[in-house]
C-alpha cells in the first residue's frame, strides 16, 4: 500500500490519500505496521481513513497524526442500544467515543459522524435520541442518511421475501429515500427528520 502511494506521489504529485475501508485497521496490529512505513518512507502526504472507532487508541491517534493523518470517518448510526441490537449493530461504549473524539479534537484530527435515521424499531423519539447524540458529541463534521437495504445485501432480501420493499428503482436507493415499509416511520416523518438534522447541527451559531 505505502508503495503505491510512494508511485503516486512520484508519478501524478498526490498529496492526499483516502481510504474507503470501513473497517481499515480491523486485523490486529495492521494500522501500526502501516503508519511505521509511511514514517520510514519519508512520505509526505495526508491521509485519511474510515473505520469503527472501538478499534481506535490514543497511541494508535498518536502514531497516525504522526504519519500524516488528517480526518476519520466513523459509523456511529444510533446510540439506541435497542435500535443496535435490532439490526445486528454493536455500540461502542459512549465513554470511549467520547473520549476518541476529544483526543483527536486536541490533536487537530477531524472526525466525521455518519449517523442513520430509519433503522428497524426506529421510531421519532429513537431518532431525536439520535440527533441530540450527534449534538452533543459535536465531531468536525455529521452526515445523516437514510437506512438503505441494498441489492445484493442480507438484508435487501429479506425485506425482499416480507415483501417490505416499496421500491426496486435503484435510482430511489440513494440514503435519502426510504426503499420499504417501515414499521414506524414513512417518507415524509424522515425527510423531516433528516432536514432538522441538518438544520440543528449546522445552524449552530458556533458552527457559522
Amino acid at each position: 500500500l505505502v508503495f503505491i502511494m510512494q508511485e503516486l506521489i512520484s508519478k501524478y504529485g498526490f498529496k492526499s490519500f483516502q481510504f474507503r475501508d470501513p473497517v481499515f485497521g480491523l486485523k490486529k496490529g495492521f494500522i501500526e505496521e502501516f503508519c511505521l512505513a509511511i514514517i520510514k518512507s519519508g512520505l509526505e502526504c495526508q491521509w485519511g481513513m474510515e473505520t469503527r472507532i472501538d478499534l481506535l487508541d490514543e497511541s494508535k491517534l498518536r502514531l497516525m497524526k504522526k504519519s500524516g493523518l488528517k480526518s476519520i470517518n466513523i459509523g456511529i448510526e444510533t446510540p439506541n442500544i435497542e435500535v443496535a441490537a435490532a439490526n445486528k449493530r454493536k455500540i461502542c461504549p459512549d465513554d470511549h467515543q467520547k473520549n476518541i473524539i476529544e483526543f483527536a479534537y486536541k490533536n487537530k484530527i477531524r472526525i466525521n459522524a455518519f449517523y442513520i435515521m430509519g433503522l428497524e424499531e426506529d421510531n421519532l423519539d429513537t431518532c431525536n435520541e439520535t440527533i441530540d447524540y450527534s449534538l452533543n458529541l459535536n465531531t468536525y463534521m455529521a452526515r445523516y442518511s437514510v437506512c438503505t437495504p441494498y441489492p445484493g445485501t442480507r438484508y435487501y432480501d429479506d425485506l425482499n421475501k416480507e415483501n417490505r420493499l416499496s421500491s426496486k428503482d435503484l435510482s430511489n436507493f440513494n440514503q435519502q429515500e426510504l426503499v420499504y415499509k417501515h414499521k414506524n416511520l414513512d417518507t415524509i416523518m424522515i425527510k423531516k427528520l433528516i432536514q432538522k438534522a441538518y438544520i440543528k447541527y449546522y445552524f449552530r451559531p458556533k458552527v457559522i
